[in-house]
Parts: C-alpha cells; sequence; structure tokens
C-alpha cells in the first residue's frame, strides 16, 4: 500500500507483468480508465530491492487529484517541504521513504525502474544520476547500503508521447 501523508495518493500496489492489465482495471478487476498502481515482477518486496519502482497513471482534468497526478507537484520544492515522505507498506515491510530527487525523462532515456545492481558502485552511479537531473537540491543523502522507491508516472508536459516524472525517495 502506497500513502503520501498530505496528498490523495493513499493506494493499494500490485506485482505483476500484465502491465496492460493493471493500466486499465482497479485493484479489484473491475475495469477502469484509473487502472492501479503496479510494480514489475522483477521487483523483491520480501528482500527488498535496492530500488522498488511504482508506476501509476497522471491523471487530467476531472480526475486531477487521482492517482499520480499529485506527485507532479514534487516539481516545486515548497510542495516537497510539505510532502517530504511517503510510506509503504507490503506484507514483509512497513517503511517510511524521504524524497531525495525528482526529475523528468524521456522513457527511452534510462531504466528508472532498474530493481538490481551489479555493485554499490553501480548503485550511487544510478543515484548521483537521479541528483544530478533533480530539479533541486534536496540535501538529502543516499549511501551504498540504502534502498530507494521509486515513483513513475507520465508527463506530457515534459514530453508529448513518451514523457515521465520520476519521484525518488530513500528509506528512512
Amino acid at each position: 500500500w502506497l500513502h503520501i501523508p498530505g496528498t490523495k495518493i493513499d493506494y493499494p500496489v500490485v506485482l505483476t507483468d500484465n502491465v496492460e492489465h493493471y493500466l486499465t482495471h482497479s485493484f479489484s478487476g473491475n475495469e477502469s480508465i484509473c487502472g492501479t498502481l503496479f510494480s514489475l515482477s522483477r521487483t523483491d518486496y520480501r528482500k527488498p530491492s535496492r530500488n522498488i519502482a511504482i508506476f501509476g497513471h497522471h491523471m487530467r482534468r476531472s480526475r486531477s487529484q487521482t492517482m499520480f497526478q499529485p506527485l507532479h507537484g514534487y516539481k516545486d520544492a515548497d510542495y516537497l517541504a510539505k510532502h517530504p515522505v511517503i510510506q509503504l507498506d507490503s506484507l514483509y515491510h512497513s517503511d517510511t521513504y524521504a524524497v531525495f530527487a525528482t526529475l523528468n525523462m524521456r522513457e527511452s532515456d534510462w531504466d528508472a525502474a532498474k530493481a538490481d545492481f551489479s555493485s554499490d558502485a553501480d548503485f550511487l552511479s544510478f543515484v548521483y544520476r537521479a541528483q544530478a537531473l533533480s530539479f533541486y537540491d534536496t540535501g538529502i543523502e543516499v549511501g551504498a547500503n540504502d534502498q530507494i522507491l521509486t515513483l513513475i508516472t507520465c508527463d506530457r508536459d515534459y514530453h508529448s508521447e513518451n514523457g515521465r516524472l520520476i519521484v525518488m525517495a530513500v528509506r528512512q
């Protein structure tokens, strides 16, 4: 379950390789344009993976505070100051994460959902890239032994077809 205090983000998360289904169906299985938040099956919640990535729709207009739309507020440092932490509860852990980077990219630029890393240096390179591309410096440090959470949604304002907004947080 993913919750960001002070926002309307408060949803179940599924682990799947059936992305198309969860883009168009609710957690209960009913058809829904809002879909369901999901992680790809390569993500390990038990261990957990060094990077848990969760995808969700960016809803517009009449559903402007639905699903991952509120993540767009993190483009502004003042929004981060009001919503600095993310809560993720799974069957195995209940963890709080502090946001350390918010960035835009195209889907093909970089695999922000990468779950496994060949070394600590590989992991830190991944983190440093995100921090270098971030809209602002949060002052949050991430070390080689840390675990991170990456939230990914569309950002059509950044790129009309495959723009992504990425919000990354480190486990506290």
